[in-house]
């Protein structure tokens, strides 16, 4: 009995103390459990990852790859930026339903991110209240909470607590050498659930792998180094093998995983670590009005706030001297500067005396690094320093507790209530899930696979198409078929397919050209989607409950003139209160209208000034046609990279040509003089890939402000087509 009395005072209440703050600070959550997704923002798109992974359990997809996403071309799941172990965390809540599912994930993540970082301070010696407050400081981070707006990869920061307490066990004298691999499956894991805190993870073990090594005495130096070696080796033999394909993912030309530029656009302010975010329900609007006087905008990406308490605490560890808090201290310090961004913004500013200079930080050299380009948003360094921050404020108490010792059963529980007071978020937002359209609920019993086209395809000129798919995705999570595109966090920069469908690239572009007239890049849509295997056009209705009017009329127009466009007066198939549905013709009968076209899909940039468009090695473009035919490519280059250069720029280079994967040919190109390449090609759609053999180069690693990644630029491309034989093919 005194066993299990001890065990549930060392465990059980901690899980019950740090579950029951889980349903306070994540309400309405738990009341809403079944009915309502909680947190809005990358809610939906969460919810189909995790169901993914379902399917992936029960045999019906592959865990990595998801040809069901822009079909038939499919996505590989390996760059997202939620790994499947947030879709194990849900398994037990798929029964009942959906919103449970993503519910159940976030709260059993969150709950165990706390009991992890328990763990951590017991294993590091903490007396169980301190331990316990250890625990709380991670789970009331303002990066842990800011999850809860949609971002799972934040509700879940279990794993790294838990790599560093198996690193400080296979590091401890006397301990098994056993925890060498536990620390390599925890690392592991952790790559599964996010690629950020991969990195982070990483990172962390080595600083404190170094730290262990020197503060020991020079007698137990050489068996911790020996332990260090095992422990890198155990890694390198478990994480290296799967980190592989994530690298080889990371490779895809058409999928941009290079965004570390974004990170200016994400980067907190520096007082925006010392002022409350602006959910916290005491603080929010006091902090967002002044920020905002200062032209300093907030987000979950920027809740990057230390606790006035913990700054306290941390004070108080450094100036008691003790030498085991010293690298938790000096970690979170690097977390701050890390999380600052690629260059010091304080208040606004950016650039500082009358020079204008800026102020560069570690974050800016750190993405320069080769594997490190996919990292955008330096706060979430955050993760990895509320770890470091909340340990460090924990050995701050401790020190006060030994040396107040009246006091200091009272500490703990004062501390607590203070952090909790700053940082207590108001309710979050929920979000209730559309209603299934009839069709859907008929083809979920069809066991062929085809596609079904949703529209609109977005409700605003100026939102991203694949952001809105994710309320296809919840659809397609019911009928099990393809669909035009899909919400991820790196994914094709166009369209692989279907690059018309998109509003604002069907335009007739001048510098496409089909015998030279402007390409009608939409021209053959019906017959596009008859050949990639897709069955209907879903045209979803508004609903009065869920949508705002004016905010989805102008997807209303265009999904309006696009059935007008290809169906006319046709009937719809099938019709109910939801959604208008039609059929699409088959390919003979679509192929009767079709006409020769072109038109661009990966790695190219903006018409600049109406003279050039420039592009990125290798880009490509699409060629459909109704019949077999000898046609010719007709490119005129405008300027093309040149090594040798002193801007990188110049005339003349060597371009490789393939048709469907396939080589056909290396031509030299010259600026400003048109360049033929004869084509003969079935009837059907075809892709051609352009490619400069000097390959790709920045303009500024030579001069200037632009960081594109550039390679060559077109002033035309023409299509040549035997327009004669098309004509006797038509009579």
């Amino acid at each position: 009995m005194k066993k299990i009395g001890d065990n549930w005072r060392e465990h059980g209440l901690p899980l019950l103390l740090y579950g029951f703050l889980t349903l306070l600070l994540t309400w309405p959550t738990a009341r809403d459990f079944s009915t309502h997704l909680s947190g809005g923002g990358d809610a939906r798109n969460n919810m189909w990852m995790i169901w993914h992974v379902k399917e992936a359990f029960l045999g019906h997809h592959q865990l990595f790859d998801m040809p069901l996403l822009y079909y038939p071309a499919g996505v590989n799941l390996l760059s997202r930026g939620l790994g499947p172990v947030a879709g194990i965390l849900a398994l037990p809540f798929w029964p009942l339903g959906p919103e449970a599912a993503h519910n159940g994930s976030l709260l059993v993540g969150f709950w165990i991110s706390g009991y992890t970082m328990y763990l951590l301070a017991r294993t590091l010696g903490f007396s169980r209240p301190v331990a316990l407050f250890t625990g709380l400081m991670l789970l009331v981070s303002p990066m842990h909470l800011a999850g809860v707006f949609g971002h799972m990869t934040k509700t879940f920061m279990g794993l790294l607590p838990l790599g560093l307490l198996t690193l400080h066990r296979v590091l401890t004298p006397g301990r098994s050498a056993g925890w060498a691999g536990a620390t390599a499956i925890v690392l592991l894991l952790t790559l599964f659930h996010n690629g950020y805190q991969f990195v982070f993870s990483s990172l962390a073990l080595i600083f404190f792998s170094l730290a262990y090594l020197w503060q020991a005495t020079v007698e137990k130096r050489p068996a911790i180094r020996r332990r260090v070696m095992l422990t890198a080796g155990v890694v390198i033999l478990f994480v290296g093998p799967f980190l592989l394909p994530f690298i080889k993912a990371s490779q895809d030309p058409f999928v941009p995983v290079d965004r570390h530029l974004e990170s200016v656009n994400n980067q907190p302010d520096l007082v925006q670590f010392l002022l409350p975010p602006e959910f916290t329900r005491l603080w929010g609007d006091k902090t967002s009005n002044w920020l905002q006087t200062h032209d300093v905008f907030d987000s979950i990406e920027k809740a990057v706030f230390l606790s006035w308490t913990g700054l306290a605490l941390c004070l108080a560890a450094f100036l008691s001297g003790f030498r085991p808090a010293r690298p938790w201290l000096l970690f979170t310090a690097l977390a701050v500067l890390f999380a600052a961004g690629p260059s010091l913004q304080l208040v606004g500013r950016r650039y500082f005396t009358e020079y204008r200079l800026t102020i560069m930080m570690p974050y800016a050299m750190l993405t320069a690094l080769p594997g490190f380009e996919f990292m955008r948003a330096p706060g979430r360094f955050m993760m990895i320093g509320a770890v470091a921050f909340a340990v460090g404020a924990s050995f701050g108490l401790a020190w006060l507790m030994h040396r107040f010792p009246r006091a200091g059963r009272y500490l703990p529980v004062l501390a607590a209530v203070l952090v909790l007071l700053e940082v207590w978020p108001r309710p979050w937002p929920q979000e209730q899930l559309r209603p299934i359209p009839q069709i859907y609920q008929q083809i979920a019993n069809d066991e062929e696979v085809y596609g079904v086209f949703d529209l609109p395809v977005k409700t605003r000129e100026d939102e991203w198409h694949g952001g809105y798919a994710s309320y296809y995705q919840r659809y397609q999570m019911v009928h099990h078929k393809g669909i035009v595109s899909g919400y991820l966090a790196r994914t094709y920069r166009n369209h692989p397919l279907f690059p018309c469908v998109i509003p604002e690239f069907m335009a007739p572009r001048p510098d496409v050209l089909v015998d030279g007239k402007p390409a009608q890049c939409d021209t053959n849509i019906l017959y596009d989607l008859a050949y990639f295997n897709y069955r209907y056009v879903v045209w979803h209705k508004q609903d009065q409950a869920l949508a705002r009017l004016p905010e989805t009329a102008w997807g209303e127009a265009q999904a309006a003139l696009f059935v007008e466009k290809y169906f006319g007066d046709k009937e719809p198939f099938l019709e109910d209160e939801l959604s208008r549905v039609y059929r699409v013709p088959p390919l003979a009968e679509a192929a009767a209208s079709l006409s020769p076209t072109m038109g661009l899909t990966h790695n190219w940039y903006a018409l600049e000034e109406g003279v050039r468009r420039w592009a990125k090695s290798p880009a490509t473009l699409f060629i459909s046609l109704p019949q077999p035919q000898q046609l010719e490519l007709q490119i005129t280059p405008g300027p093309v990279y040149e090594p040798e250069t002193a801007t990188g720029v110049g005339n003349r280079g060597m371009l490789v040509v393939e048709v469907n994967n396939d080589y056909l040919t290396t031509l030299t190109i010259d600026s400003h003089k048109m360049t033929s390449v004869p084509l003969a090609l079935p009837a059907g759609v075809h892709t051609v890939s352009l490619a400069l053999e000097a390959g790709n180069f920045q303009p500024r690693r030579y001069s200037g402000d632009d960081w594109r990644i550039l390679s060559f630029a077109i002033e035309s491309i023409n299509l040549k087509t035997n327009s004669k034989r098309g004509e006797r093919h038509r009579r």
